[in-house]
């Protein structure tokens, strides 16, 4: 059993020290480093605490970093040998359930944690800048490196349950944003339902949920980050938070190996998934009452994407229904929201429309062109008398179908809401953080289509990981930007233009990205 695991992680090992991407992305977080001590220089004026800063920018942007790497790097740890059928042979040679997780997963934590060791001596910058000791450093980047095992090992767990990476990804991100909004969530549920009187103030329920709150508070890092970064910090370093992560990580990582056999060693043939359409027997007499297959007729292409990608009618029906369901759940629960939130039963269904539609525009831009990459059938598409340009807007406009049941129930939300959005056109515009909202959204969707024609696994982890990154970096420069052009004309309508232009200039450079990147990659 050892000496499968020893030839698996040495193996593994050198492949990540060949690798020319694991040294440039390592030379790229040292460049970030730099960068963020520039962003902090121009956030605090040169006045204050800048080390401080800059070091809470660290921590805050590793928090994100690792929580992304949970969802692209660890959760495709067993199951990228699932789908591509090679799980099978490692173990009919004998390798051992033990040998595939310590050379799967543990080299990857091994090579997460140089990264951050790379960063270690950088990230020191913070105390000639002042503001921040040598002992805060030091705890905080315990406190991270425990998270990281509590992360690694959470989606080696999920990675071998699952039969797909999308899966895994989706459970591991779920996970763990329950963990960092836990105590928050917590502490507002408790308000709400005392002030609805749902529960007795001090009864056992209201106990349970503190209780619940109080755990989750002392396993999150963002609070033992908040206390680090506190000025006169000396507490231990082996906080409850680092003890509790690593505790927790051993035994994920050991019920990973005892399922291990249960998930892994039968597995049924894999191939390109169907999204809702659905699957029949020949000569089954069900076959007369598919919902709306047809023929694609004068638009193929997006029939394909409509039928296959978004799942055709069946798919628009399922999220017209879903949508009303939805708001019937939330008209029940109206009294908790107006007094956690002081919003609407109309503000929190247009919101949750909203957030489906942001969640359904991200999955399809990482869909886009993964199935095509992934089953080499590019060449084929790109083998059609069509130009690059219109075989990837044929494949856009059968996944904007999708869209149709949300922008339905917009328009019947708002027609019914007596805050028009449209009688507010300059309240919206002027009102940042949305605009800021969408430009991200659209870059995000841009950057994972680009990225899924480069890479099999974790485009969309990737995407959002160099969107943290860059808007960390660019954010005090765009923000000085926005100032200017307000101060130049005295109304707050001018902070969007930057961003605006920032946005456009972005899309159009990722869109001529993506036409270069799919005929490179239908040649390959």
């Amino acid at each position: 059993m050892f000496r499968g695991a020893w030839t698996l992680l040495m193996r593994s090992m050198r492949l990540d020290a060949r690798s020319p991407r694991a040294h440039a992305f390592r030379v790229i977080s040292i460049g970030i480093v730099f960068w963020l001590l520039l962003a902090a220089h121009v956030r605090t004026g040169g006045v204050g605490a800048p080390g401080l800063q800059f070091f809470s920018l660290i921590c805050m942007l590793c928090v994100g970093l690792i929580t992304v790497a949970g969802a692209g790097l660890f959760a495709s740890a067993i199951t990228e040998e699932k789908e591509a059928g090679t799980l099978g042979l490692l173990l009919l040679a004998d390798v051992r359930p033990m040998a595939v997780l310590v050379g799967k997963s543990t080299t990857r934590l091994v090579s997460a944690l140089l990264t951050f060791a790379g960063i270690l001596p950088f990230s020191l910058l913070a105390l000639a800048l002042g503001g921040v000791t040598a002992y805060q450093v030091w705890c905080g980047w315990l406190s991270l490196a425990a998270y990281l095992v509590l992360v690694a090992n959470l989606a080696v767990l999920w990675s071998v349950t699952c039969r797909t990476t999308g899966l895994a990804a989706s459970l591991t991100t779920l996970s763990l944003l329950s963990l960092l909004t836990a105590p928050l969530a917590a502490t507002q549920l408790n308000t709400v339902l005392l002030g609805a009187n749902w529960i007795p103030a001090g009864g056992w329920a209201s106990s349970q949920i503190s209780s619940v709150g109080e755990i989750a508070d002392s396993l999150s890092p963002l609070t033992q980050l908040s206390k680090i970064s506190e000025t006169g910090f000396e507490d231990s370093p082996w906080s409850r938070q680092v003890l509790g992560s690593l505790a927790i990580g051993a035994a994920l990582f050991c019920v990973a190996w005892i399922v291990f056999p249960m998930f892994c060693e039968y597995l049924a043939e894999g191939g390109p998934s169907r999204s809702l359409v659905a699957r029949f027997r020949a000569g089954s007499k069900r076959r007369r009452f598919r919902l709306g297959m047809g023929r694609p007729r004068w638009f193929p292409l997006i029939w394909k994407d409509f039928q296959f990608l978004t799942g055709g009618l069946r798919g628009l029906a399922l999220r017209t229904a879903a949508i009303p369901a939805t708001g019937f759940l939330l008209y029940q629960c109206d009294e908790l929201f107006y007094i956690g939130f002081q919003w609407s039963f109309l503000d929190m269904l247009r919101l949750t429309i909203i957030l489906f539609a942001v969640i359904e525009a991200v999955s399809i831009a990482s869909k886009i062109f993964r199935t095509e990459y992934l089953y080499g059938t590019l060449c084929t598409l790109a083998l059609l008398p069509r130009s690059t340009l219109s075989l990837c807007y044929g494949k856009l406009a059968g996944c904007l179908l999708a869209f149709l049941p949300a922008v339905f129930w917009i328009v019947v939300v708002e027609s019914l809401s007596p805050r028009r959005l449209w009688s507010e056109a300059d309240v919206w515009w002027a009102w940042n953080s949305w605009i800021a909202t969408v430009c991200a959204v659209c870059i995000l969707c841009h950057l994972t289509a680009a990225l899924s024609l480069t890479m099999k696994w974790g485009a969309l982890p990737l995407a959002i990981s160099i969107l943290l990154v860059a808007g960390g970096c660019v954010s005090p420069f765009v923000a000085a930007a926005t100032a200017f052009a307000s101060a130049a004309t005295g109304e707050d309508n001018p902070q969007a233009i930057p961003v605006l232009y920032l946005t456009t200039m972005i899309c159009t450079s990722l869109q001529a990205a993506i036409g270069i990147r799919f005929r490179m990659a239908a040649a390959e």
